[in-house]
């Protein structure tokens, strides 16, 4: 049987429709910029260097990221390193950090990772770094004084349990360290963002609408004044000081509703107040960019929330109404002549030119190391993977004349650096019972395991998920398997 698929997004059951919002004293105005390249939900994403990176969640062609750039009002294709479903992302400096998310296996479940990887968009360069303590997806990931915070998520084999852990990790030691738990129960998906060096937390309680900030400083949460409208998997962005809660879920009804967070006044504007967006929809980002809030993706059918969407659009809060014209003052005493005005900004960048032809293919690379000894009456099972470990694939099937037990797997990178490290997750099924095996990126090796399988049994050995950090990629790879007669 075939595991179910799951989230922990409060209320996907019942009747299905869309929230509306009042429409009376509604303020700021939306407009659509370019789609994204890719269908989206569950991801996150973070600004850096003017453009903005969505990274993360389900998308076709396995592109990871996408990325807009406001100087242009157009999103492109930004490249692969592994896609993950719904992992914390934040910038710090000057990379791109991608936090926890989940792996996907057989295409039906899903399992929550503790991955840390950098991007350098100067070079398009993942890097793998030390793992979170407790692995999760939708992980809320903020930058305090220049740390980086993971708050709350959810774990479990199918994404079926929320926590409150906040873990904290330092860019200068490579490490992490555990920070005071948020301060109630956590069943939904919150999110959270950060105004004048305090994080706020939304969401994520059992009514969908507590705030709670955290102080870096002491290490402790302090309870604020509650969102007036209940949702769970809604976006959060920061603009002029106020927090904008966006979208999101409850009971099985899409929210379209946008509201403000005064965090200098612990206020929220009033429900209806601020225009709502022309598409509701929930598991969506936003970001800040060009004095706009600008929002994408998600998903609009609340029986898929792997069903994303490529939707992007900005909204833009409205100025203060003015008031009347008072009485003419009396006429002042000529100034000072001005100084000279400043100069013009510089004008846009040119188009990028055609992409010139590929060279002529490298030399062939070393061969790589012998595997270790395998015990006594050990035997091998080799399977030869064009293309590296790219995309998941049933590599080959393999029927053992007597019992066997599996002891060891790896995974031979070839033509590859001494340095290539990668990680993937290996699945053997006899076609009743899935078993699946983490290579360790540091050797490329399972390590001592030990897998019972029957007589005359066809087992298929099948890669499930991999994340590399070579450049280039690998053109080809080995799976072996080690095993002994029983």
């Amino acid at each position: 049987m075939r595991a179910k698929t799951s989230f922990v997004i409060a209320g996907i059951m019942g009747t299905f429709v869309l929230a509306a919002t009042s429409a009376d004293a509604q303020s700021g105005s939306w407009s659509n910029t370019s789609s994204m390249p890719s269908t989206r939900a569950g991801m996150s994403a973070a600004v850096l260097n003017g453009r903005v990176y969505a990274i993360g969640a389900i998308a076709a062609g396995g592109i990871s990221f996408d990325v807009y750039d406001p100087a242009f009002g157009s999103w492109s294709g930004g490249g692969g390193g592994g896609s993950y479903l719904a992992p914390g992302v934040a910038a710090m400096n000057g990379v791109l950090y991608r936090i926890g998310g989940a792996g996907l296996v057989d295409f039906s479940t899903l399992f929550a990772v503790d991955n840390v990887d950098t991007l350098d968009p100067a070079s398009g360069l993942w890097t793998s770094r030390t793992a979170m303590p407790t692995p999760r997806a939708h992980a809320a990931a903020v930058v305090l004084n220049g740390t980086l915070y993971a708050i709350g998520g959810v774990i479990g084999p199918a994404l079926e349990q929320a926590v409150s852990n906040v873990e904290a990790y330092d860019p200068a030691t490579d490490s992490w360290s555990v920070k005071a738990n948020l301060p109630f129960p956590v069943t939904t998906l919150g999110a959270a963002a950060v105004v004048n060096g305090i994080a706020y937390y939304i969401g994520g309680d059992a009514s969908q609408t507590a705030v709670h900030a955290y102080d870096p400083g002491t290490d402790s949460w302090t309870q604020k004044s509650s969102m007036p409208t209940p949702r769970s998997a809604f976006a959060v962005a920061v603009m002029n000081g106020l927090l904008y809660a966006i979208g999101g879920i409850n009971s099985g009804v899409i929210q379209n509703a946008i509201e403000a967070y005064d965090p200098a006044s612990d206020t929220w504007s009033a429900p209806g107040s601020l225009t709502p967006m022309p598409l509701g929809r929930y598991l969506l980002a936003a970001t800040t960019v060009n004095g706009s809030v600008l929002v994408f993706g998600g998903s609009a059918d609340p029986t898929r929330p792997t069903g994303g969407v490529s939707i992007s659009s900005a909204f833009l809060p409205a100025t203060g109404a003015q008031g009347p014209q008072g009485p003419a003052g009396p006429a002042g005493p000529a100034g000072p002549v001005g100084a000279t005005g400043l100069q013009g900004p510089q004008g846009q960048v040119g188009a990028t030119g055609p992409v010139g032809p590929v060279g002529p293919p490298g030399p062939q690379g070393p061969a790589g190391p012998q595997g270790p000894i395998g015990p006594a009456g050990s035997q091998l099972w080799t399977a030869f993977l064009p293309g590296s470990l790219s995309r998941v694939t049933t590599i080959s099937t393999f029927t053992p004349d007597g019992p066997i037990q599996v002891t060891r797997v790896q995974a031979q990178l070839q033509t590859a650096p001494s340095s290539c490290k990668t990680n993937a997750v290996i699945a053997l099924t006899d076609g009743v019972t899935a078993q699946t095996v983490s290579v360790v990126a540091a050797t490329n090796d399972s390590g001592p395991i030990a897998l019972n399988y029957s007589a005359g049994v066809p087992i298929s050995l099948r890669m499930t998920t991999a994340a590399m950090s070579c450049k280039p990629t690998p053109a080809d790879a080995n799976i072996v398997v080690q095993y002994k007669a029983q």
